[in-house]
This record gives structure tokens, sequence and C-alpha cells, in this order.
């Protein structure tokens, strides 16, 4: 699917990929600040970052001994350390978390962002440091209010903290409804809590959302409607509009996931008469559009900043 497609689908994990994949190459050949730019762009817009989708495949691919030079000497050192760090946090090695904690040790004493912060809160938790982890993010997201950082939030309380997350999910959701990491994650919790659903609008993905009791076929499912793979093995159900059924699925995902809200802030009737005039609401799945600052025969790094503006 190329870009203009990512754009009128709203596709925002695949878009930030589409960057993590060209900073990963761009670090290869060593052009440092193009990498770094491109890092922080797809950190920006993505919601989930893992390394699933094979965005880092080049690198894992390559001799890694990228980083393996002892002195630094470029102009900009700190796209360097950032770089650096951004590519070793998804390590397993302890040896190349720890190269990474001093990378962006030394980034933050050039530069601090919320985006450098982002990593230090991946490497952390890769640490098995997860309250500082966390406690990293939720200081990020009274000024970030970034999807990645709600995701990373929930999946931080759900999987290592012993607490509900399904709050930061869905505010993760509301930021970006088109990520299915982060719908596999709300499938998996809301049934593991019993959270009850209902479709109102006759959404077949919502309809398979509920039937469905595997987190992982449903994002497949979910997945096969966003690419509109409609002859795949993985799409179960014969439908020529897929964009009209995402549209469909999301604004009924964002009634299910502000009423949750509401609920667990004390601003709903205990009641299950939920009022609620959602033709006020603007946390709509942004219709299909053109972005008309996008230059197809410019790389994703050297578009002009328009084109950022208005994904």
């Amino acid at each position: 699917m190329d870009i203009i497609e990512l754009i009128e689908r709203r596709n925002l994990d695949e878009l930030g990929r589409r960057f993590l994949e060209e900073s990963i190459d761009y670090a290869l050949i060593k052009d440092f600040g193009k990498s770094y730019l491109c890092a922080k762009k797809g950190l920006e817009i993505i919601t989930c970052d893992c390394v699933s989708h094979g965005w880092k495949k080049n690198y894992d691919n390559s001799d890694k001994h990228l980083f393996d030079e002892l002195i630094i000497n470029y102009q900009n050192p700190e796209e360097y350390y950032f770089v650096k760090a951004f590519i070793l946090s998804y390590e397993e090695e302890l040896t190349s978390l720890y190269l990474a904690l001093d990378s962006i040790n030394k980034y933050s004493s050039l530069k601090k962002n919320s985006t450098g912060e982002y990593v230090r809160s991946r490497i952390l938790s890769k640490l098995q440091k997860h309250k500082e982890a966390f406690e990293i993010l939720w200081s990020l997201s009274i000024s970030d209010e970034t999807s990645k950082t709600f995701y990373r939030m929930g999946r931080l309380e759900e999987e290592h903290l012993n607490q509900n997350g399904l709050e930061n999910l869905f505010h993760a959701f509301q930021r970006n409804p088109t990520s299915s990491c982060c719908l596999r994650n709300i499938k998996k919790y809301t049934l593991a809590r019993d959270v009850k659903f209902h479709d109102n609008n006759g959404s077949v993905l919502m309809k398979y959302f509920m039937k469905s009791e595997d987190e992982w076929k449903f994002q497949e499912v979910y997945e096969s409607y966003l690419f509109d793979q409609r002859n795949s093995k993985k799409h179960p159900y014969n439908n020529e509009n897929t964009l009209k059924e995402i549209e469909m699925f999301t604004e009924e995902m964002f009634k299910i996931s502000s009423n949750y809200l509401d609920e667990i802030n004390g601003t709903q009737s205990n009641d299950n008469n939920i009022n609620v005039n959602y033709d006020d609401l603007d946390l709509r799945y942004p219709k299909s559009s053109h972005n008309d600052y996008y230059n197809d025969s410019l790389d994703l790094d050297q578009q002009d900043p328009e084109f950022y503006d208005n994904l």
C-alpha cells in the first residue's frame, strides 16, 4: 500500500513504521542526521512500535557492528546518540540495553525532549525497571498526549504493574483508532475484565470483536480490512467497502471507550441507560482525505512541514 493510501485510510501505525524503516536504512549508511529525523517522526506518529511488523529487519540482518566505533566525531553527536539508543532499545541482550541507556543519557545531556524520554522509558522497561518506565511515561502524558505514550502506560499497567490499564489503552485508541496492536490489547483486557460490548450500528468488525475470544485472530482480521485485503484468507467477510466498515467499527468503539472512561472517572450514572450525545463528539474515525501536501517525488524525510502537520 502506497503512502497516499496509508494517509487516506489514516493508517498511522504503518505510516510510522515506514519512517522507522527509513531511519534504519539511513543509519546503516551512517547518515545519522536523516536517520534521527525519520526515527523522531515515526515515533511521533506511531502507537505501537513493536518490531513484529518487520521495520527493523535490515538492522537485524546486518553484522550489527554499526555502533562499534569508540571515537564519536560527528558534527551533531546528539543525532548519533539518539539513533544508537533508539535502535539498541529494541535488542534483548543486556549489553545492548545498557549501551542504549548510556547513549540516551548522552543525548539528553545535549538535547532533552519527549521523544528521547520515551526511548528512555522503553530501555528501562526492557531492563525490568517497569515502575521507573511508567513514571517517565506518566510525566510525558501531561504535556505529550500522544497515542504511544498512553498505549505503553496501559501495557505496563496490565503486564507488569498489576493495575487496570484499560483507561490508558482507550485513551491511546481515541488518538489513533486504526492501531491494530492497540485494539488487540483492548480486546484482550476487556475480555479479561468482563467489559460488555453492544453493537448498535451493524458493524461486521464489531460483531467479530465481540464474538472472537482470540485477540490475535481479531488483529489479523482487522488488518485485512485496514490494508484492504479483500481476497485474503484472513478476511472472513465479503465486504466491498473496507474503509466504510473501519469507520463504522471505530465510531462504535469511540462510544464504548467514551462510556468506559466516563464510568471509571465517575462522570456517568450507575444505571445502564447511557445518555451521551455522540453527534457532539469530535472523536470519530477521520474520514478518508487526501493530503494535498504529499509530494510523491520526495522521500518521507524530505516532505514539507505542511505534510506532517496535515497527517
